[in-house]
């Protein structure tokens, strides 16, 4: 219900903008309401569901009986997660960023595409490792 809300209320946002031509961010109509508004759920969002997975992925990545390639991949996700959360935090608070409004979210991407790689590397190499034998449900020819 909370996703069709949202979906509905950036919908009608986006919907009561005028947008004559293409403006990277929107920032060429950052003055218009709607269009701020927009702006803002579209970065609260992203902050939110972060927020909401920082402290799951460092407790993986902080529980010492884990494989080292999970650990570190699940510390990479968290750290990008935090990323999100404080360059939109700066964002929606008004704070004047600076250089740091290209590098959180850059970065963000490049270490969370990182620590992705790496968690998904873990799954392979874990089904690599299982044993086959012709008693196996997963025996493959």
């Amino acid at each position: 219900k909370a996703m069709s809300i949202r979906g509905g209320a950036t919908t009608v946002l986006f919907s009561m903008s005028h947008m004559p031509v293409s403006s990277p961010g929107l920032n060429g109509y950052i003055s218009q309401e709607p269009v701020w508004a927009y702006a803002v759920l579209g970065r609260i969002y992203p902050a939110y569901i972060g927020a909401c997975l920082i402290i799951p992925a460092f407790r993986v990545a902080a529980t010492g009986r884990r494989p080292a390639l999970l650990r570190v991949g699940s510390a990479l996700v968290g750290v990008a997660l935090a990323e999100i959360v404080i360059w939109s935090a700066l964002w929606v608070t008004g704070q004047q960023t600076g250089v740091w409004d290209y590098i959180l979210p850059h970065s963000a991407v490049i270490v969370l595409a990182a620590g992705l790689g790496a968690v998904t590397l873990y799954g392979i190499a874990s089904k690599k490792k299982e044993k086959q034998s012709l008693l196996t449900s997963t025996y493959t020819w």
